[in-house]
């Protein structure tokens, strides 16, 4: 069954919604737990399933840049120098098919991201937290 591209453009744009708010969220508890303590918080999806979420890492990465250690922050989740140029990109775009293709190589990279941060081969690589 072929979705028509009306079904297909709201079904994406409800899947984008649904990351970006988690997403978002994340990003909130994140900064309000660093400036509330010195200690990170588990992540949900490490300590139920075992598995290194794309945000791993991403609280001990603010915490590092706050305290000016800019290259160790990068270690704790080098996502991030893909994901800060990717927006900043997307933002200037000014076409709608340039804006999708930056909506799906950000989905693709951070699934990919995901994927191999998880696999035993990279477990002591920059992928892990």
């Amino acid at each position: 069954m072929k979705l028509q591209d009306g079904v297909r453009t709201r079904l994406f744009r409800k899947i984008a919604l649904l990351a970006i708010g988690i997403t978002t969220a994340l990003a909130l508890s994140s900064l309000a737990q660093l400036f509330l303590t010195t200690d990170g918080f588990p992540c949900l999806i490490h300590e139920v399933f075992g598995l290194y979420c794309p945000g791993c890492g991403t609280t001990r990465l603010l915490m590092s840049a706050k305290e000016g250690e800019f290259s160790q922050a990068i270690l704790h989740n080098p996502i991030i120098l893909l994901i800060l140029p990717g927006v900043l990109l997307y933002l200037r775009t000014k076409k709608r098919s340039s804006k999708r293709a930056f909506e799906w190589l950000a989905i693709v990279t951070v699934f990919a991201y995901f994927a191999l941060r998880n696999l035993p081969c990279f477990s002591s690589t920059c992928l892990t937290p």
